[in-house]
Order: C-alpha cells, then sequence, then structure tokens
C-alpha cells in the first residue's frame, strides 16, 4: 500500500488496503504523544502522501488512551495578547511536575519559552526555578533568536529579579508582567502548557514509561510545533 520514496516520504498507491494506512496514522499518533486533530495532520503532512483529515478524524475517535483522559472543564475568560510579527513577543511560563521527581533524575520544573506570534515554543527541563537556572535558559533562547523586543511573565520571583534585569537592559528588552493572582492572563502559554502535559502523560500511558517525562520531552517539544496549540 506505500513505500518508502525518494526524499523520504511516504506515499500511498491503493485503496484496497486501507487499515494499513489507519495504522500508519495510529502509530504515528502513539509515537508522537497523542496530539489533536491538526497537529497530527499537520505532522502526516511531512510524512506521507495521500492521508486526509477524515483518516486522522477516524483515528482520534477510536483512540482509548485520548478518550479515556476526556474530562469535563470551565472555561476561563482569556485575554488575548497580539502580536504582529515574530520576535515581538516571548511569553514564558513554568510547569510544576514536582510530583514525579523522582522518576525524572531530580528534574522538577518546566520551562516553557513561546513566540506569541509564531507560537514556536522551546522547553527546558529544571531542577528547580531559581533565578539562577531560569535566566539562563532565557538568556540562550534570546541569543538565538538575535532581536527580542517584549518578554512577557507572570509576577514569580523566579523571573521579576535583578538577574532578569540585567538581561533586558543587556538587549533593549521590555519586561511586561502578568496580573497579579491572575495566571490565565497568559492564555497563549497556559493552552500550550496543557498541551504539552497532555501529550506528555498520553505517551507515557500508552508506553508504559511511568512518569518519566524527561526522556521524552524533546519529541513532544517538536511535534508541539508543527501545528496550532
Amino acid at each position: 500500500m506505500f513505500k518508502r520514496g525518494v526524499d523520504h516520504f511516504v506515499r500511498f498507491f491503493t485503496v484496497e488496503e486501507q487499515e494499513q494506512l489507519y495504522d500508519y496514522v495510529r502509530l504515528c499518533h502513539l509515537d508522537t504523544g497523542h496530539p489533536g486533530r491538526d497537529k497530527l495532520f499537520n505532522h502526516m503532512k511531512n510524512l506521507a502522501y495521500g492521508i486526509s483529515i477524515e483518516h486522522v478524524n477516524h483515528v482520534l475517535s477510536a483512540c482509548t488512551t485520548c478518550i479515556a483522559r476526556r474530562t469535563l472543564a470551565t472555561r476561563r475568560q482569556i485575554t488575548p495578547i497580539i502580536a504582529k510579527f515574530s520576535r515581538e513577543r516571548l511569553i514564558i511560563d513554568l510547569v510544576d511536575l514536582r510530583y514525579y521527581s523522582d522518576q525524572n533524575s531530580g528534574e522538577k520544573w518546566l520551562l516553557v519559552i513561546m513566540d506569541s506570534f509564531t507560537k514556536y515554543c522551546w522547553t527546558s527541563a529544571l531542577k528547580s526555578k531559581n533565578s539562577a537556572d531560569v535566566i539562563p535558559r532565557i538568556r540562550s533562547v534570546v541569543l538565538s533568536l538575535g532581536e527580542v523586543f517584549i518578554i512577557h511573565t507572570d509576577n514569580g520571583l523566579e523571573f521579576c529579579n535583578s538577574r532578569m534585569t540585567q538581561l533586558c537592559e543587556e538587549f533593549g528588552i521590555r519586561h511586561v508582567r502578568g496580573r497579579a493572582r491572575c495566571p490565565w492572563i497568559q492564555g497563549q502559554v497556559e493552552r500550550l502548557n496543557q498541551t504539552l502535559k497532555w501529550m506528555l502523560s498520553s505517551t507515557l500511558l500508552t508506553n508504559g514509561n511511568g512518569f518519566r517525562w524527561i526522556d521524552i520531552l524533546e519529541n513532544i517539544t517538536f511535534t508541539a510545533r508543527q501545528g496550532p496549540n
């Protein structure tokens, strides 16, 4: 039904063996952290010919892991952050994963950095959320981009400190802080956080790897970059 062609693309040719097509989509869904429809479809477009959104919907509707993890949730009002171009604004947050630190070589926090315009993200595992650990990771992303105009964080001490002030002064960056006791004001990165946690936990649940998320973080981050959050 499919074969490995030039440029490392998988090509689908017939309709007689549709189950093999669905198996391939299903395998990619499991291996990339149970992403949603848009992320999975965008990821598959880079790998294969002949896969439609209907194929993706069929696989997602039959995924027992995704079905089991669906929960009812109330929606909080989110204040949108509008960026007009790439590198205008980086939104930064920390995800608390301390409960699983014993299984992750002492790594307790997940630093998430997102370009508000492109939605491109960077992640880092951290043993603490002290500024001495957090700010160098942010600096590394700033250096890789070359120019950043705004850094948007909450009011946590890991972000509001002399090291952050020095970083912003060095590169001419404006530091914008979220409103106190309203972390959902950073709606974009909060949604990305939920997406990353979903993909990490779903992959671990499927593979039976306990809760050792640090081993799959790089692959999950790569998948999260493929499409809209």
